[in-house]
């Protein structure tokens, strides 16, 4: 069983029950037939390197060629309590990977910026001595206009000719445990804030062992915000819905206009008595709007002062070191907003951010163009994208693709100012095409959907189109 994960499953944010960390020394090698078989042997180590996880093979040179990399790594659990439910996480993997556990395939990870979860309950009870296995995949794409991996600017950046490969388990890996009642996605956002009350919408996908009554508490910063809830859940997924008013707030604001406090919001689910699962997401209060160019703050016109942020060669490699700085450094440039383009940025950046008073437009990791096949799984993406990001009061604006076109070409007709340049750009924003007409609009639809709180712009980087 696999799921796609949430926000409030990142580290620091994990169950009730215990936790094994799995970053740090992994075994690596590059993809032959005769080393796949290390995978389910605990002692084949023969041929691998070893490698850094968070990290990216390409800081090993004897990997940096590669397209597809096997990694392992054995650890060791305890035998769990009857009752206690395991899960083997992993918060992000570039691009896609084949997972074992002990021999046993798992399933796959698709997508680089989506984190996913796999349930291994029942493997984990039958030792204590496990392996886990990945063949992970990522390939330089052919052909910048119909691409299939969903990595944004990590293939593509203006400021560097050819980006290296971003392949390998960029960010941790770990075992959680649960009771028998899991909360499997968690969507916190404000819906609304002024001095008076905010309004906090929280959404979650739970799954149960078996048909049983649970006891459901949230709590928002003061004993003043506190709701409880029982509920019967069914055996499988269950999908809740509520809000909690908090009143009083103090309210979020972007540095140049005031103070940022934080707020977290605790979600509990107890069964039997006994607390089953629980999450805990960082949020700020605040009410943002963007209508005819003019971005408002908690009712307050702002000018805001902006910058483009490609990925940084730091959070490209996964210790986020150097993420809470550029915010720093944008601040003291006097920068309200940085956009973060065609990327999702490692959480330090979005925490800090929250800290600082720095707003985010926030790109998907979509750019140029893409093949017809990958609309699903495009709109996955930008469902995941909103669970992890909507409760950073930072995250302003979403945007759905960067550049949707492809990559501009040299015009040998002119200079970029000439007449026929711009007559060229202008046929091309009107034309139809897959990437931007038909991708753009479900993408941006997903958006609106999941989050009707922030302005969402369909793609950036193209000339509009011609009424």
């Amino acid at each position: 069983m696999t799921e796609e994960h949430d926000p409030g499953d990142a580290p620091g944010h994990g169950g009730i029950g215990d936790v094994i960390a799995l970053d740090g020394t992994w075994s690596a090698a590059a993809t032959d037939e005769r080393l796949r078989r290390a995978l389910t042997d605990v002692a084949g180590t023969d041929g691998f390197a070893t490698v850094d996880v968070p990290g990216r093979w390409r800081d090993v040179p004897a990997l940096a060629d590669a397209s597809s990399v096997l990694y392992r790594r054995t650890f060791t659990a305890s035998v769990a309590d009857p009752g206690t439910r395991r899960w083997l996480v992993f918060d992000g993997v570039c691009a896609h990977a084949d997972v074992w556990l002990d021999g046993r395939y798992l399933g796959e990870v698709a997508g680089a910026f989506v984190p996913h979860t796999f349930e291994v309950t029942d493997p984990l009870r039958a030792d204590r001595e496990h392996l886990v296995g990945l063949e992970v995949t990522s390939a330089r794409p052919d052909d910048p206009r119909s691409q299939r991996d969903l990595t944004g600017s990590l293939w593509h950046r203006p400021s560097i000719e050819q980006a290296p490969n971003p392949g390998g388990i960029w960010q941790s890996v770990r075992v959680e445990s649960s009771g028998p009642v899991r909360i499997k996605h968690l969507r916190v956002r404000c819906d609304g804030a002024d001095p008076a009350r905010a309004t906090v919408f929280v959404r979650a996908v739970v799954d149960a062992d078996a048909p049983r009554r649970v006891e459901v508490q949230t709590h928002i910063g003061s004993e003043d915000a506190v709701r409880h809830d029982e509920r019967t859940v069914a055996a499988g997924e269950n999908y809740w819905e509520w809000t909690i008013e908090v009143p009083a707030p103090a309210l979020w604001w972007p540095w140049a206009l005031g103070e940022q406090p934080l707020s977290d919001v605790v979600v509990t689910i107890t069964a039997d008595g006994v607390p089953s699962d629980g999450r805990r997401v960082r949020t700020g209060f605040r009410t943002v709007a963007w209508r005819n160019g003019v971005l408002t703050v908690n009712g307050e016109r702002l000018f805001a002062k902006g910058a483009a942020q490609d990925p940084l060669p730091s959070a490209d490699a996964p210790s986020g070191c150097g993420a809470a700085q550029v915010v720093q450094l944008a601040r003291d440039a006097g920068i309200d907003l940085l956009r973060l383009r065609a990327h999702v940025a490692q959480p330090e950046l979005y925490a800090a951010a929250d800290e600082l008073g720095i707003m985010l437009w926030q790109d998907l990791p979509l750019r140029w163009g893409y093949a017809r096949t990958v609309r699903a799984e495009a709109r996955r993406l930008a469902r995941a994208t909103v669970d992890r990001l909507a409760p950073h009061p930072s995250v302003v604006a979403w945007c759905g693709h960067d550049q949707p076109l492809g990559p501009h070409q040299q015009d040998a007709h002119g200079p970029p100012t000439s007449g026929d340049h711009l007559a060229r750009r202008v046929l091309r924003a009107t034309a139809p095409r897959w990437s931007r007409t038909v991708l753009d609009h479900a993408v941006a639809r997903v958006l609106r959907d999941a989050d009707g709180t922030r302005a969402v712009f369909a793609h950036a980087g193209e000339l509009a189109p011609l009424p």
